[in-house]
This record gives C-alpha cells, structure tokens and sequence, in this order.
C-alpha cells in the first residue's frame, strides 16, 4: 500500500520539485554524514569538507535525477495500462460467462416455450401426452416413459401413455394406496423422487415395484408430481437403464418440464372427461325426451277418446302415434269374437305400419287361438298383464311362430271390456331383436286401459240408447204407468197399477201431496231443460212447448232413492186453456245410475289426463301436486288426499312425512299434525307395507290394516299406493275416508295406481334434468377455468417471446460496439458498453427469477397454517423496512385483525408486494402513509386491504395493473410482475383481488382469501 502511494505521489510531481527535493535531501543527508565522520575523524568540523559535500550533493541529483525520475514515470504508466487490461479482460471473461448462463436460461425457456405449443395442439389426452414424450425424449435419457393421473377420491391411477423404448406399452390401472410402488411414493409424497440404482435391495423393499411398470435391467428412477393449483393430480416419469443417469441440472429441467406440462394435461384430461360425460347427458337427455314423448302419446291418446262419441274414429292416429313415438315397425289392435266354428278366435281390425312396410291387415283374419307353446301368452292376457319378448328371449313356440312372421321383437298388452279381455292391442319390431322398456310398457298399457274404458263406455251407451228405444215403445204401446191429472182436482183421476213397482205405493195412495212430498229433485228435459220447473208448467200452459219432460228423484215408501221420467202433453178447451194433462211415468234409475257410472269413468280419465298434462307441462311437479290430489279428491268424492315422501332425518334415520293434501270442506287438514312427520319406516305403517306391495287397502273392520295411529285420527277406510323412482321406493299417494268404511272399487285402485307411475316419471324427469342442470353448471365452470390456465399460459407464452427478447437484443448489439471500441481502443467507450451490457444481463436475470417465483406460486406450496394478520403485516413490513425508513414512511397497522389460514410465506411475499408497490409510486407526498386493515361486508366475507396515499391509478388501468409485465411507469424500478403474483397468491388461496383509486388520491387494494 506504501509502495503504491509513493509511485502516485512521483507520478503527479513535476521533474523541477522532485529534482529540489533530491538535492535538499542529499545535501542534508550528505552534509550530515561529513560532520559526523569529521567530529569523529578529527574531532572537529571541517567547513571545507562540509562545500564539498554541498557541491556533490547539488550536482548529482541536477544530473541524474530528471532521467531517472521521466524513466520511472514511463514504468508506473506502462504498470496501470497493464493492470487497466488485465482488469478488463477479466471482465469480458465474467460477461461470457453471464452471457453463456443467460443463453442457457433463454435455450430453457425456448424449450419450454415449444413443450406448450406442443401440448396445446393436442386435440385429445393422448396426443398432448405423446407430444410431451416427442419433446422430453429430445433431452433427457429415457429407456421408460410413462405419465400416470391419480383420483383422489376414487383412489385409482390410470396411465394414459406409457413408452418402454420408444414403443408405446400398457399398465393397468390399480389401487394407489394399496399398491403404491414408485408413482405412489411422488403422488402421496408430492414432491420429486430420484432414485440413482433401483435395483438394489434396500430400494426394492422400500418401494416394492410394480410388476407392470418394471423391467429388471433398469437402474435410474426420475418421477415428479404433476400439480396444478396446488394440488398433485398425477406423475411423469423416466427411467434409465443407466445407474445414476440423471444430473441435477436434468433433474430442474424435467421439473420446469413438468410443471409447463401440468396445466396442459389437466385441460386435456379434464377435456376428455367432458367429452364422456357430454355423451352420457346426451344419453340421459335422449331418454327424457323419450319418457315425454310417451306422456305426450298417453296423453294424445285420452284426449281422442274421453270424449269421442265413437272410438274407430280415432283409433288409426292413436296406433300412428305410437308407432313414431316407440319407433315400432308395426302398431295393430286385435278384436276377440267367435268364429263360424264356436271357437274363440281374434281379427285384426286397425293398423299401423312404418314406411317401407307392407300392410299385415289381410294376413290376420278370424285367427284361431294357438295354443300349443303359447301358454303363459295366455295367462298374461287374462291376467291384464304385458306380453314382451325378442328373438333371443321367446320360447321355442313363439320363436318358430314369431320367426315366420319376421318379427323379432313383440309388445303385446290387453285391452279389457267389462271385465273380460276384449283384444290385444301390440307392437313389432321387424329390424332389431330390440328390449321394451318399462316406460314403454307403462305408455302402451295406459294407451290399452284407456281404449278399453272408451269401448265400455260406448257398448254401455248403445246399450242404453237401445233399452230406451225398446221402453220408449213398450209404454207407447202397453201404456206403462200412464196417467191422467185434472186442473183444480186434488185426486188424479187415473194412474197405472205400475206405479207402486216404481214408489211402494199403490195407485190409490198416490195423489198430488203424495206425490209432492216425495219428490226430492226435478231436473227439466228437452226444450224445457233451461228453464225452472215453474218457468216450464207456465211454457207448457200456454202452449209454447208441446211436451213436458221432467226428471224426478223420489225417495221411495222403502226409503230407496230413485229416478223417475215424466212425460206428458198437455190438453186444452176451446178457449184454448189447458184443463189436464196426460203422460206415463217409467223408472230409469237403472239407466241414470249408467249413466252416473259413466260419467263417473268419464271423470276418472279427465283426472287421468289432466294429472299427466299437468305433470309433462310443469318443469317442478310440486306446481302441480295440489291441483291433481284436488281433482282426485272431487272425482272419488274423499275426505283426504295426501302425499307421503321418504327423506333421511339429519340423523341419518329414514322417515316419511306428510307433504301435500287436500281435504273436503269441513275436513281437519294433517299437514300441521305432528303424527305424519318424520315417521320411522320400521312400525306398522302403511307406508312400511308399501315396501313389498304396491298399494294398502284398509278399512275400520280390518284390524290389522288400520293403525291406532290412523284410527285416532278418526279414518275407517284408506287406500295407499307407492310410488317409485329409479326402481327405489320414494313415497306413497293415498286417498282415505273418515266419514263410513267405504269399499274400494278396483278402478279407484287403477287410477291411484296411474296416477302414482306418472307422478314417479315425473319426479325422475326432474331430479334427471336438475342433475343435468347441475352436470352443465361444473362443466360451464371447468371450462372457465380452462379458459383461465390458457390465457396464462399465453401470457407467459408472449412474455418469452417478446420481454425477454429486448435484453437479448441489447446485449448483442452492444457486444457489437464493444468489439469496435476494444479495436480502436477507447477505454471510456468500452467501460460505458460493458456496463450497458451488464445492466441488460441483471435485467434478464431479474425477469427470469420473478418468472420462476411466479411459475412456483400454487406449485411449491407450504403446508397451509393459520396465523394473526397483524403478525404477518408485521413480517412483510420488516422486509420493506429500508424502502419505507428511506423515503420516511408511516405505516399504521389495524388492531385486533383476524387470523387467516393459508400459505403463510406466500401471503407475506404478497403483502410484501403491496407495501412496496405503494412505497415506490409514493411520489412527492410530503407526509407518505400506509394503513393495513381488513373490513366486514354485510354478507359476513372479511376484506383485507394496503391503503397508501400516493400518486394513484387512472381507472381505466385498474384491471391492467394486475397483468404480468403491465408498468404504467415505464423508468420506474422493477419488472412489472409484482401485482401479477400478488394476483396469482390471492387466486391461489380461492380469494379475488381488486383497487380502487384515483389520481392524486392514493389507491386501496383490496383481497380476500377463503
């Protein structure tokens, strides 16, 4: 260090002061030395000797020091250029070196930047996967390849693509827990396993490999968790037959590998899974539009024939309907009669065929039962129940009959009249040996029941028609009951003997009083039947109508309610007043209990349609409830109504309760009775017989089929029905009766029992469209996602391509000028280049690592803990301390904050971010602040912020700040990526993040994390 000043100090001397200097110092030093040598030599000083040593001393220095000193001046420059150029040479060495590492760096990213594209061109999982081998199989050493994706919930790791040199291999999926090996110990473990030599036996113990994924000649394992969000969701790895194959440099590029890969495979798996559950909703939405289809058909076909005078009229659109709806090849209706023989035997009366058939009508006249192999054919018919089979279920019988014919599937159901089976009503299929559903069996047995109901009607009504005719005539001729009524006379003057057959009294018992107290109701007939019964005598009276017609309700001597009809004329003097009347009485109760019937059937298919119209045109069957159990309840005249459904106490207990009802005027409602919540299945219910039958009769003498529950509440008769869903049992529709035992009829039984199958369908129509619903709902959010994780990878995709390139360019260019000043030798010029050069390299340098730190963000997760928010501000502002004590910053700190739960390094890295995001664009603030906090919002959700009273945001920038390399300030510090991570943090932890700022007003971010 001595050495060192002294040459400076030679250096910067002119020649004149160094040599005044020498010769000072030589004459004192010399001079010195003969006064010694004289003091000692002669013990005196001798002048003369001291002006020689003076002369010498001044003369030697004037001589030889201005040489010597412009020699030693020469030297010292020659010494600092050498050092100059030493020094920078080995600063161009260290720039080569940087410049090597960056290229590798940018060689890396350039790879990865390929290994998206290439992913991302896969139109499917196993193309994007092939790609991933083509790309990995270019750099690293790999003898097997195999990527495997793990279900956390199912617990099975199934491999997609697997290579075993180069050829593409299949592993079996399995139980990863129960046979972990070497993917369960990277998936379990979530992190990298290398293992150098598999092959040795402490290594087979530990990880007992599995058969299918393991050769004995390799050595080197490599796996490394695929994650994505956070969350490990499968494993790539490579092995080699090489023992320790792999450096550490191989294993941080298979790792950058596979964490660019992650986001791509899980789009494409997620991808393929859509894929197959599209097809199945397609699958489930084809069989709902099938099921409506046949509510539609059942409908179409109540609506032609409830009301229809004639049956025939309708029946070749009903067959027509079916046939399109079912997609049969042949819709026909049999008619049973007696053949010439006696015999029992059937006709093909109507049918329908598909296009390209021939008609079969010709083939099947006056058919003779066949009876050999068609048995249980048979038995089904009388029974009223469906016949179904296909070519590969039919009894050898029906298969050689059926086989004739070219029929390879059949749908046969009864059609029953009065009783008795009328015909056949059936389907075929000449194509496929096809499966009738059990929707379709329902339809076509509705469709059956339905047409039989209308021909009963129709043959009672012709019936009816008939017997008045022959009535009509017998009175007209015999005179049946005829009587005669004088005006003003109390005592009618004749009346037929017939009239005690009709009342229980005789014909001299019966006189106006009589008659007038025991008559109940008149109902006017004919011309008169708009008018009251005093309006029409008034009518008749004076002529305008020629007939009196009336209806009577009697209650006869025996205390029986009949119907009587009246018909008379009217007799009139010259004056043209009516004086008497003249008509027959006969009792048609008989035929207006028929007709009463009738109208009753005619109801009880009103109520059929109306409950299947209701449920097809709602979306949510509970709209349409109330209004079906009313129409029930008024067409079979009930007290109650009711609804039961089965549900799962928060307990786990499974129970019924009383859902919906409707109950007559003057009924007690249930719904609010205690009794019918919540109901175990296990006691002596109805509801708990429904769970082997399909329906409960009960009366009050059946001890056993009432229960105390059910006779408490006053009930002497109950009809129940189940109703069934997916084959499993749902709830119970019931009617019951507090008011007398009543008997059930077997149509009341029917239509509870229709009523129940369509309220099922509906239900199941509408728990398939809500689980649908619910399917597209978490399709609609996992493509959002998908559509998120792309566009960051195309952000990071352009960051490559395009940020990292300006350092690059800047370094080549100046390495250019560099070369030229070094050959012209400007040192000012070649120190200015190499600094530019070095400010492009720390550049790059910094944008590769915050690039890393945010590909690590939801990767390299920490386990997650919960800890005050007050603790980790804290944290965050000691790592800003120099930032904030520079520029003189308060920063104020909420009290009592909450605790979050989550990554704690991360979120201190992010609320690191925001502290220094408002230090740096803090601007001329003369008293900068900063406050921490968090907020409540009415809905409960706790709102963190970093509020600063800075320069403050545009609006129009508050959603760009938040994207990677987004500066609004193009000279300020920093790469822009800041905000970014912050943003992927908060996203990360399941929370959104948001500003709220103006111009000169400071600016507020806000976060939330769940």
């Amino acid at each position: 260090m001595l050495r060192e000043r002294l040459k400076k100090f030679i250096v910067a001397q002119s020649v004149w002061k160094l040599t005044l200097l020498s010769i000072l110092s030589a004459t004192l030093i010399s001079n010195a030395v003969v006064c010694v040598f004289s003091v000692w030599r002669w013990q005196v000083i001798i002048p003369e000797l001291i002006g020689l040593s003076t002369f010498v001393s001044i003369l030697t220095p004037l001589l030889i020091m201005p040489p010597i000193l412009r020699t030693f001046r020469k030297l010292t420059r020659l010494e600092e250029r050498t050092r100059l150029q030493t020094e920078q040479i080995e600063l161009l060495k260290s720039q080569q070196k940087n410049e090597l590492a960056a290229q590798k760096q940018a060689d890396e990213i350039a790879l990865l930047h390929r290994l998206g594209v290439a992913i991302a061109s896969g139109r499917n999982l196993y193309e994007a996967l092939a790609a991933l081998h083509d790309e990995i199989n270019r750099t690293l050493k790999a003898d097997v390849f195999y990527v495997g994706i793990y279900d956390w919930e199912t617990d099975v790791i199934h491999y997609p693509i697997s290579f075993n040199d180069n050829q593409p291999f299949l592993i079996t999926k399995r139980k990863l827990k129960e046979t972990p090996g070497f993917s369960g110990e990277v998936i379990l473990g979530g992190k990298t396993v290398y293992l150098k030599d598999i092959t040795l036996e402490d290594q087979r113990t530990k990880y007992v490999p599995i058969a299918n994924t393991y050769r004995e000649d390799l050595h080197s394992f490599l796996g490394v968790p695929l994650v994505v969000s956070g969350k490990v969701f499968g494993v790539l790895s490579v092995q080699s037959k090489e023992v320790d194959a792999y450096s550490a440099e191989q294993i941080r590029l298979l790792e950058s590998f596979t964490a660019q890969a992650a986001i791509g495979i899980e789009r494409a798996a997620l991808f393929d899974q859509f894929q197959k559950e599209s097809n199945e909703r397609n699958r489930v939405e084809k069989g709902l539009f099938e099921q409506e289809a046949l509510l539609q058909a059942v409908t179409f076909t109540a609506e032609k024939l409830i009301n229809a005078v004639d049956w025939r009229a309708h029946i070749d659109s009903i067959l027509e309907r079916f046939g399109a709806t079912l997609h049969a090849t042949h819709v026909y209706l049999f008619e049973r009669h007696i053949l010439p023989n006696g015999q029992m035997g059937s006709s093909m009366r109507y049918e329908w065929t598909a296009a390209g058939y021939p008609p079969e009508l010709f083939r099947f006249q006056n058919v003779p039962p066949v009876a050999s192999g068609f048995g249980e054919y048979y038995n089904l018919m009388q029974m009223n129940e469906a016949f179904t089979g296909n070519a590969f279920t039919f009894r050898e019988a029906e298969k050689k009959h059926f086989s004739a014919l070219g029929i390879k599937s059949v749908l046969e159901v009864p059609v029953f009249v009065h009783n008795g089976w009328w015909g056949t009503l059936g389907l075929d299929d000449f194509v496929q040996a096809r499966v009738w559903g059990n929707a379709e069996i329902d339809a076509v047995k509705i469709a059956g029941g339905i047409l039989g109901a209308s021909i009963q009607r129709q043959e009672i009504d012709s019936a009816v028609r008939e017997s008045e005719r022959k009535y009509r005539r017998a009175i007209e001729a015999a005179g049946a009951v005829p009587y005669y009524h004088e005006y003003g006379v109390e005592r009618l003057q004749f009346m037929g003997m017939g009239i005690e057959t009709i009342t229980g009294y005789s014909a001299e018992e019966m006189d106006l009083a009589r008659w007038n107290s025991i008559v109940k109701e008149a109902r006017m007939l004919g011309d008169l039947e708009a008018y009251s019964e005093k309006d029409a005598t008034q009518l008749v009276w004076q002529g305008q109508v020629k007939t009196w017609q009336c209806d009577y309700r009697i209650v006869a001597r025996d205390g029986q309610s009949r119907w009587v009809s009246d018909s008379a004329v009217e007799l009139f003097n010259e004056n043209g007043r009516p004086y008497a009347s003249i008509g027959i009485m006969q009792d048609i109760t008989e035929r207006r209990e028929v007709e009463a019937n009738l109208r009753h059937r005619e109801a009880v298919l009103s109520v059929i349609a109306f409950s299947a119209e209701e449920f097809l045109q709602n979306q949510n069957w509970r709209d349409a409830i109330a209004s079906v159990l009313e129409q029930l309840g008024r067409v079979f005249n009930l007290s109650h109504a009711y609804l039961f459904e089965n549900h799962l106490t928060p307990q786990g207990v499974f129970v019924n309760s009383l859902r919906y009802e409707w109950t007559a005027p003057g009924q007690t409602p249930d719904l609010d009775n205690p009794v019918y919540q919540n109901v175990p299945l296990d006691d002596s219910t109805p509801e708990n017989y429904l769970h082997a039958r399909e329906y409960f009769i009960g009366h009050s003498s059946q001890i056993i089929e009432i229960s105390e529950r059910d006779r408490a509440n006053g009930i002497q008769a109950l009809l129940e029905t189940r109703i069934m869903v997916d084959g499993q049992y749902w709830g119970a529709l019931g009617f019951d009766e507090k008011n007398h035992a009543r008997e059930w009829q077997t149509l009341e039984v029917e239509v509870l029992q229709i009523a129940a199958n369509i309220l099922g369908a509906a239900i199941k129509r509408q728990k398939d469209k809500e689980t649908l619903q619910q399917e597209l709902d978490q399709r609609t959010a996992l493509i959002a996602e998908l559509e998120m994780k792309n566009r960051e990878l195309n952000d990071f995709t352009y960051t490559v391509s395009h940020d990292l390139k300006s350092p690059l360019v800047t370094i080549n260019g100046f390495l250019g000028y560099l070369k030229q000043d070094i050959q012209s030798k400007e040192p000012e010029r070649i120190e200015s280049d190499l600094q530019r050069i070095q400010n492009a390299v720390l550049k790059m340098q910094q944008l590769l690592n915050e690039l890393l730190e945010l590909s690590r963000v939801g990767r390299m997760i920490n386990a997650p803990e919960t800890a005050p928010f007050e603790k980790l501000a804290r944290e965050a502002l000691e790592l800003t301390h120099g930032q904030l004590a520079a520029k003189k910053i308060t920063v104020h700190i909420q009290p009592n904050l909450p605790a979050i739960h989550g990554d704690k390094p991360r979120l201190i890295e992010a609320l690191q971010n925001l502290i220094d995001n408002a230090a740096k664009y803090m601007g001329n603030q003369p008293n900068p602040q900063i406050e921490i906090g968090a907020k409540t919002e009415e809905t409960g959700e706790m709102i963190f912020f970093v509020r600063d009273n800075g320069l403050g945001i545009e609006p129009q920038y508050h959603e760009r700040i938040f994207g990677l390399f987004n500066k609004l300030d193009a000279k300020s510090e920093g790469t822009g990526i800041g905000l970014a991570l912050v943003k992927k943090i908060v996203e990360i932890h399941g929370g959104r993040i948001w500003v709220e700022s103006e111009p000169g007003q400071g600016s507020t971010f806000y976060f939330t994390v769940k």
